[in-house]
């Protein structure tokens, strides 16, 4: 069977996307000359035409045509890619996060993308903005190409069953917040967390730690919150703490406590597979039957920072429990 989202995750309320319009009012469907074509507009002027689709339980292909105001505005979206450009430049953009940091986009294959990904794009028409969302999981190239104003968009996809959802309005703000109500509204965070975190990789010890800390401090530069990377675990064994090179770290933490400094540690998805080792987070997850399966029904074994690793399964109904356990009793 092909995936789909589970509602769980994108959940839409097709109510809050009516507004008493009908759908003959922004959608024109040809087919005088061959295969069909579907044309969407924003009540005004087409923004988006839909040439041709195959939607197969092992390949999705959508070939799309994206109609913006004039040549020098492009389109906008298909994240988390490393660009200093603002607008999709000619190429090909993969989604499927690989977890690679920093990798500059080059708009060839094999695609550069980072954590997340998000199969969404936006511009602006001849007479407001529109965007377009396609709900699809599986591993995806787009061809990005320009033509004179227009812009050819094609999507391959490696299967999956999911919907397109088209948003049109005014402003840029209007299109985002269409988009939010399908995907869901952002956090809302502390406060504190906007202030000026310190966050890297590579602090091998607590002095070096201790250094960067005091040199904040020596020059009188404002710091919120560190964020700890997991340099500091117990041989890349999550709810660890390496009672070598991090010993003390304790009394560290409560050291920036007391100078209202947020402490902040990285923990990875990966489980440091360690059968036999009275390693709780493992053992105790096996117990719950909580980690991802493979075809044959085992436990997926995987190789990130432990090497072999195994991850959490977050449809799983018992794994928030998991979770938050590991978390409780690694902050006691």
């Amino acid at each position: 069977m092909p995936f789909e989202v589970p509602q769980s995750i994108i959940d839409v309320d097709r109510t809050k996307l009516k507004d008493g319009a009908k759908l003959s009012d922004f959608i024109t469907i040809t087919n005088a000359s061959g295969p069909v074509v579907i044309n969407v507009n924003d009540g005004a002027t087409n923004v988006y035409t839909l040439n041709g689709f195959v939607l197969d339980q092992f390949l999705n292909y959508i070939d799309g045509t994206a109609h913006v105001s004039d040549a020098s505005v492009g389109l906008i979206g298909l994240f988390e890619q490393v660009s200093n450009d603002l607008f999709l430049k000619d190429g090909i953009y993969s989604l499927w996060a690989k977890d690679t940091a920093d990798p500059p986009q080059t708009g060839k294959l094999p695609g550069q993308n980072m954590y997340g990904t998000h199969p969404f794009v936006m511009s602006k028409s001849k007479s407001g903005w529109f965007g377009v969302f396609t709900n699809v999981v599986a591993a995806q190239d787009w061809t990005v190409k320009r033509q004179t104003a227009d812009i050819r968009v094609t999507m391959t996809a490696t299967g999956g069953l999911g919907d397109m959802f088209f948003m049109v309005g005014k402003t840029a703000n209007d299109v985002v917040k269409q988009y939010h109500t399908v995907v869901g509204k952002p956090l809302l965070v502390p406060q504190w967390t906007l202030g000026w975190a310190q966050c890297r990789w590579g602090y091998h010890n607590i002095e070096q730690v201790r250094d960067v800390i005091q040199k904040y401090n020596d020059n009188g530069l404002q710091l919120d919150t560190l964020v700890q990377d997991i340099d500091y675990l117990d041989r890349y064994r999550d709810f660890t703490v390496d009672p070598n090179n991090f010993n003390g770290l304790t009394d560290f933490v409560a050291n920036l406590t007391a100078h209202l400094i947020h402490y902040v540690p990285i923990v990875d998805a990966g489980i440091a597979k360690r059968p036999g080792e009275n390693y709780q987070a493992y053992d105790q997850g096996v117990a719950a039957d909580i980690f991802i399966k493979n075809a044959q029904g085992g436990i997926l074994t995987g190789n990130v920072w432990p090497e072999d690793a195994v991850f959490p399964d977050w449809f799983h109904p018992s794994t928030d429990k998991w979770w938050s356990d590991q978390l409780n009793s690694f902050f006691k």
